[in-house]
């Protein structure tokens, strides 16, 4: 279906959020009913005249930006999109800004929510546009730093990031990089280095760490044949744990291969298979040893081992059911001393452990990115996920399937960040709607769902609300 919508070319900028489910019945866990309800949204915006029409051609700019602040705006250093890859030093903390095209660098550990004081990637913390230059980032997933050295796995540009020294200005380009497909994970103690190429099902083995550009590694994992698609590195430079999201020991689904010394010759085989041990469903797991030996990661929840497991059936000492931290894909945990930091992507945000947790309901401290432990910046940013617009001409509505929200623009926005008029929020996933006339159906004929069709027949542009039938 083609809505010809001229010059509102909205660009609805959304990321694909897969993986960890929160624990039931937990705090900050996301409310989803089983009834559509409606929330009216305090909005102004200007509008469009009308009467648009016309086809779209190849390269053409868009006008205006829903889904985000603005064009090339990130929202400022504490707003968050999707935050993956945390590292630290034990003295200044990394985050991997995903959406926004930057590492976030805090000099000193943060006691509270404070902002970063230097970015990668821009030229400062408000722009956001992606590049492929050695100062400049596309999609950084991973950071990892050995407190001299910086490496970035600079995602969609096919790289890693190198820089032999701390940075210490905005935007300071790297020394060289290292080609690599599709870098998910990256992982240094400053002797070795460790990169998966989830393109190509590889796990790339540095064991001196690099000098200069283009260096090719020293030996490749491939788990005999069954990485799926490896995306986390998890190590203390003895044991070696990588997360999988597609592990073909699990059927294509998440989990992690452990080698439990470190592999040192081409395609080592791994020692055993693990899942997440409260839901072998969910995301793969991704975390940090403590110096001591202990070991933190974040799957379904956060679980905390008393040493690194040396078999699949060993359980967890702790594992957090009083708390959701919104994990996912991307989702990682960094240790410095005590304090322990988990880069929650789907929660957009950084919960703050001042001492590690030693009961299943400890909650975190405090938070990075957010004004408190529980509010997601995603939500209340009103940002979509895996957007599909309709309009009739008159309206525009805009399905966010993670987060099972209908958003409804009562008259067609002519202003980059317009808020919408009504957010619904649905019993299910929204992945695809269809419009006709007055009426709005979701989910759309022919698409896969166990539940009921809904249909709005309702004005949107005059009613605060519009009630939704079964179908």
């Amino acid at each position: 279906m083609v809505f010809r919508l001229g010059r509102i070319a909205a660009l609805l900028a959304g990321l694909v959020p897969l993986g960890a489910q929160a624990p039931p019945s937990s705090q900050c866990s996301p409310r989803f009913g089983s009834q559509v309800t409606v929330e009216p949204v305090e909005s102004s915006y200007r509008a469009t005249a009308g009467g648009l029409g016309g086809v779209f051609r190849n390269g053409q700019a868009a006008d205006i930006v829903l889904s985000g602040f603005d064009f090339n705006r990130s929202g400022g250093g504490q707003m968050f999109r999707y935050n993956s890859g945390i590292s630290t030093d034990g003295a200044r903390l990394l985050v991997a800004d995903r959406g926004n095209n930057r590492v976030l660098i805090w000099n000193q550990l943060p006691d509270q929510n404070r902002p970063p004081d230097l970015v990668l990637g821009q030229p400062d913390f408000d722009s956001n546009d992606s590049g492929a230059g050695r100062g400049e980032l596309n999609w950084p997933m991973s950071v990892a730093t050995d407190g001299r050295r910086v490496v970035v796995a600079d995602t969609n540009n096919d790289r890693l990031l190198v820089w032999n020294q701390f940075p210490s200005a905005n935007a300071a380009p790297a020394d060289f990089e290292l080609r690599v497909e599709w870098p998910w994970g990256v992982w240094s103690d400053g002797e070795k280095l460790v990169a998966t190429s989830t393109a190509t099902s590889t796990a790339l083995v540095w064991n001196r760490f690099p000098e200069r550009g283009g260096q090719p590694p020293d030996l490749r994992l491939r788990a005999g044949g069954m990485f799926g698609t490896p995306r986390t590195i998890t190590s203390n430079g003895r044991q070696l744990i990588i997360g999988d999201h597609n592990a073909r020991p699990a059927g294509s689904a998440p989990g992690n291969f452990v080698w439990n010394s470190f592999p040192e010759t081409e395609d080592a085989p791994y020692d055993f298979f693990f899942t997440d041990p409260l839901d072998p469903r969910a995301a793969w797991m991704q975390g940090e040893f403590f110096a001591d030996g202990r070991l933190a990661l974040l799957g379904r929840t956060l679980h905390l081992w008393p040493s690194g497991p040396q078999s699949a059936g060993e359980r967890p000492g702790v594992s957090i059911s009083g708390f959701s931290f919104q994990g996912g894909d991307g989702s990682d945990v960094a240790i410095a001393g005590n304090q322990l930091f988990v880069s929650a992507a789907n929660g957009n945000r950084v919960l703050v452990y001042n001492s590690p947790p030693e009961t299943p309901d400890r909650a975190p401290d405090f938070a990075l990115g957010s004004p408190d432990l529980c509010t997601n910046t995603l939500e209340s940013s009103f940002l979509l996920t895996n957007p599909v617009p309709s309009s009739n001409g008159t309206s525009l509505f805009v399905s966010s399937d993670f987060d099972r929200k209908l958003y409804v623009w009562r008259r067609l926005p002519d202003q980059s960040g317009a808020r919408p008029d009504l957010v619904y929020h649905l019993p299910q996933p929204p992945w695809q709607n269809a419009l006709w006339g007055s009426t709005l159906r979701w989910p759309a004929a022919g698409e896969y769902t166990s539940g009921p069709s809904f249909l709005w027949t309702a004005s949107f542009r005059t009613a605060n609300s519009a009630t939704a039938s079964a179908a």
